[in-house]
């Protein structure tokens, strides 16, 4: 994103290095006053709107309350403000011992210090965020799944981060993971690529959530869905396209694991 008074001098630092330009999105202003304008006409929690945290967790809150048969409000750890970090269990009365799947969606990490919103920590699990909440996943029972939804590249990503190498449950994860993208396809005709490790598809790196869930807490199921989008913006009047895309793929997961016996009793 670049300052309108700057755009000249990008333009010429392209051309010096033999680049080229392309402008992507003319006023990102707009769309900002877009998203806020569809929040502000919704009275109640939308599937249409972005909201910030304080509504996120309010809804998450209201959920629990409305249905405390099927769904539990959980605090899976504190962030460096000191607020709760806050989850919903969907659950069943029937069976507790029902294999768990643990969804995450958030962003990456900055190395800055000086960058208080992502900084990373100078270690793994040095900031509060990353170790209360690794604490908690590391307690849950019977976890099977971990998945997180990140954004834009339309990939579907499998361990490793840092390695190429393939280990005893690549195979199972490519077959579950392709089914899942078919599952989607049939919603919008949208393609992803992959299912492929993160180091195959992207780049080799260090430090990824699934790549630690799937090596150090044992838990087989371990996928990073890269959304669609446009850099990192998604319209808010389309979440409902994309949440039907992405439900049907958890349905093709779901069941591709379960023939492969994954939801079975240890």
């Amino acid at each position: 994103m670049v300052a309108p008074d700057l755009v000249p001098i990008i333009e010429n630092i392209a051309r010096e290095g033999g680049l080229s330009t392309k402008v992507i999105v003319e006023d990102y202003s707009e769309i900002i006053k877009t998203e806020k304008s569809n929040k502000l006409r919704k009275p109640e929690f939308s599937w249409t709107a972005y909201y910030d945290i304080d509504d996120i967790n309010g809804y998450l809150k209201n959920m629990s309350k409305s249905y405390p048969k099927s769904t539990k409000l959980i605090i899976g750890g504190k962030s460096y403000e000191g607020r709760d970090i806050l989850g919903l269990r969907i659950k069943t009365q029937s069976n507790k011992e029902k294999p768990v799947i643990f969804i995450e969606s958030d962003y990456g990490t900055s190395k800055d210090p000086c960058d208080y919103q992502t900084y990373g920590g100078s270690k793994p699990f040095s900031e509060i965020e990353t170790r209360t909440l690794s604490e908690y996943i590391s307690k849950l029972d019977n976890l099977k799944g971990y998945i997180a939804f990140h954004a834009d590249a339309q990939l579907l990503l499998l361990p490793y981060s840092d390695s190429t190498e393939h280990d005893q449950y690549y195979d199972d994860l490519k077959k579950i993971g392709q089914t899942s993208l078919d599952y989607g396809y049939e919603v919008n005709k949208e393609k992803y690529e992959g299912p492929a490790t993160a180091a195959e598809l992207l780049y080799k790196a260090s430090g990824g959530s699934m790549d630690w869930v799937h090596q150090t807490v044992g838990t087989p199921l371990t996928f990073t869905y890269e959304l669609r989008g446009n850099h990192f913006h998604w319209p808010s009047n389309r979440i409902p396209e994309q949440g039907d895309e992405v439900t049907q793929m958890m349905v093709g997961l779901t069941t591709e694991a379960r023939k492969l016996g994954y939801f079975s009793k240890n």
